[in-house]
């Protein structure tokens, strides 16, 4: 029980240091994820940062187990897209710490008196975000400038971001009132007021600026800088990823150009190139210093790349061995005597044994290490030190003296020989245990206790000298690999900056083509709206001077226009366009209207209808109303007044009428005469 109660502590302590493991393997997962989903790597920012917005998606998914979360990001790729946009936290504002940007308004009014009046100025500021920084900076540099005509020309800012939604708000340059108090009482008139209750950048102000997307941690920089502001984006990195991004800025800064960084990050750790001009408010000047552009996540250093090369050429033991450097080695070997040997490098480091060497050799006290000589009995080790390096140095066989070795009771000669293993020159110590006649090589010289001393002197300075050689050669390539990776990366970036500059060439291009297509339209529309303006002032006219009533409809019988005459049969008002003139109030009856209406619609050419309440009398005459083609869009009523003619009409049918009365009477008194006559044989008198 006491064993068990001690060992649990140590059991909850295995523990806990496997959850850090645990919530890395998360981590990767979830930015390898994003980097599928979203397009943007987020394996370098730190893990709290990650931890912290990945918490607090779960607390909105409303989610408590890690592994869930997980599968949901995976399975979903709205809530990449979600989790993505936390982490590019966008926090801005106008002059966001007044003070620093009043210290760096003095940098700035030093660097610029130092341009050329014609030079323009390149301002780049990545983690943009919503813009108020790229507007803040545009602002001072044009109070700088005295806001000159040309000021687009001369500045140009670049607000570059990960955030699209951001950069939209950025482009629209519309900003809630509620900024006004940030902005300095100078340079108001870079605002103006909006319809929208709100301020809009000027612009002025608004043509010295582009936005785009564009990742500070992978795509190549802007060219030909003189001011990098990127204030807390970089408190989100790992110190690799910083590392890199500052490498990045002094790329792209001219000699003499300003860094201004946020107050909780600084060029302690990363100051190559760099020369603090502020160091309160985090302003640094680019030194004449030429910095290779970092582009590789992970730098290996020169140490660790001399290493890996002698790894990879020589094949150390715990190093990669080439499978093809083994059978050359072997194929050698099999060649070469088959007595007892050991095969050892240019540093005297063990890389196989041929033969039964055990009476020779024994396993030395200590660390273990892989030099040969340490493998030698004591008796063996200062010859064979010598053998090599004779043998090293004049890459020629040579055969030491005889040795003896009390304890195997017998005395042995050793022989160093050179041998060729691909690229590498390896040496093989073979082992004589008797004279062996014929030509063994070049023979050891005399040697005495001075020589001894003497050899294992020049060995150690030998042996020193080569390895800070080797180390040299080895930084000294690594350099050059560098150097090749960033020429390389250069040359691509110069080949992508011009590809660039050439599709914004034929872009540009295209949109003045568009431009011009554009203003050549709106000029055809201009004058088309003047012709139309004018055509409908004549049709006004035409209208108010006609003496006739008149109605147009639509072929679903609408109201489309009438004249001041037609309210006296129909009771139409403005608001009375749009509707059916069947529903339309009328003063006196018009019998058979909508059949008459619907059948000139339908194709007659026209119908007529008499309307009269009495008093007043109308003609309605319906005509249709067709378009240039002939076909029928609706119908026109016409309204006239006929009144007096149907009151003449009315007072010729009264006389007709009355004469037909009098002639009827006149006939009647002449046949009444007749047949007076008839009666009294009379004539009378003519009465008239």
């Amino acid at each position: 029980a006491r064993w068990l109660a001690d060992l649990l502590p140590e059991v909850d302590d295995s523990a806990r240091q496997l959850e850090p493991i645990m919530a890395s393997a998360v981590l990767s997962t979830v930015t390898a994820q994003l980097k599928r989903t979203v397009g943007v790597d987020y394996s370098q920012y730190k893990e709290s940062t990650l931890r912290r917005q990945i918490q607090r998606r779960m607390a909105v998914r409303q989610t408590s187990d890690v592994d869930a979360y997980v599968t949901m990001l995976l399975h979903d790729p709205r809530e990449a897209q979600r989790l993505s946009d936390n982490l590019l936290v966008t926090v801005t504002s106008f002059f966001r710490d007044p003070e620093a940007f009043e210290a760096l308004r003095g940098e700035l009014a030093a660097y610029l008196s130092r341009l050329e009046a014609d030079q323009v100025i390149r301002v780049w500021v990545p983690g943009c975000a919503t813009g108020e920084e790229v507007y803040s900076l545009a602002m001072i540099i044009g109070e700088i400038l005295d806001f000159p005509a040309d000021l687009s020309r001369r500045l140009k800012v670049f607000g570059t971001d990960l955030d699209e939604s951001s950069l939209t708000i950025a482009r629209r340059a519309i900003y809630p009132a509620s900024v006004a108090g940030q902005i300095p009482e100078v340079l108001s008139r870079a605002f103006t007021k909006n319809v929208l209750d709100g301020f809009q950048i000027s612009d002025v102000i608004r043509e010295c600026t582009v936005f785009a997307k564009h990742d500070v941690c992978s795509d190549p920089p802007f060219p030909r800088i003189d001011l990098v502001s990127c204030r807390n984006t970089m408190i989100y990195f790992t110190s690799p990823l910083q590392k890199r991004v500052i490498s990045t800025f002094g790329f792209a800064l001219r000699p003499g150009a300003l860094l201004f960084l946020g107050k909780a990050e600084n060029l302690d750790r990363f100051a190559r190139g760099f020369r603090a001009l502020d160091g309160q408010w985090r302003i640094f000047e680019r030194t004449a210093e030429q910095v290779p552009l970092s582009s590789q996540p992970n730098n290996v250093t020169v140490r660790q790349a001399s290493t890996a090369v002698r790894s990879a050429v020589r094949g150390r033991p715990g190093g990669e061995i080439v499978r093809e450097h083994y059978v050359a080695m072997l194929e050698a070997l099999l060649g070469a005597s088959g007595r007892a040997c050991l095969v050892v490098d240019d540093d005297h480091n063990l890389l196989q044994v041929v033969g039964d060497v055990a009476p020779y050799c024994q396993l030395p006290e200590g660390r273990i290490t892989t030099a040969a000589e340490s493998f030698l009995r004591p008796e063996l080790q200062g010859e064979a030190r010598a053998l090599l390096l004779l043998c090293r140095a004049d890459r020629m066989p040579v055969t030491g003296h005889d040795i003896h070795v009390a304890s195997l009771g017998f005395s042995v000669q050793l022989q160093a020989s050179p041998l060729r293993v691909g690229d590498a020159d390896c040496t093989i110590l073979t082992f004589l245990p008797s004279p062996v006649t014929g030509d063994l090589g070049r023979p050891l010289p005399a040697r005495n206790e001075i020589f001894d001393r003497e050899i294992q002197r020049l060995e150690r300075e030998l042996l020193a000298g080569q390895d800070t050689l080797r180390r040299s050669l080895a930084e000294l390539e690594a350099v050059n690999q560098e150097l090749e990776a960033s020429a390389e990366e250069l040359q691509a970036s110069s080949e992508e900056l011009q590809s660039s500059n050439e599709e914004l060439q034929a872009s540009n291009e295209e949109l003045q083509a568009t431009n011009e297509e554009l203003g050549t339209l709106n000029q055809k529309l201009r004058e088309r709206s003047d012709d139309l303006q004018q055509l409908n002032v004549d049709l006004e006219n035409i209208q108010a001077s006609l003496s006739q009533g008149m109605v147009m409809v639509d072929q679903e019988l609408r109201v489309t226009r009438f004249t001041p005459l037609a309210v006296r049969v129909f009771a139409l008002m403005e608001a009375d366009r749009g509707k059916s003139l069947l529903t339309v109030p009328t003063t006196m009856p018009i019998r058979t209207l909508e059949v008459s209406l619907k059948a000139v619609i339908a194709g007659e050419q026209r119908r007529s209808i008499n309307a009269t309440d009495g008093t007043i009398s109308y003609l309605v005459q319906i005509l249709p109303y067709c378009d240039e083609d002939g076909r029928c869009l609706g119908a026109i009523v016409t309204l006239t007044d006929v009144t007096e003619v149907v009151d003449l009409r009315s007072v010729a049918q009264q006389v007709l009428a009355q004469q037909v009365v009098a002639q009827q009477v006149v006939a009647q008194q002449v046949v009444a005469s007749g047949n007076s006559e008839g009666l009294d044989g009379k004539a009378r008198p003519d009465s008239d």
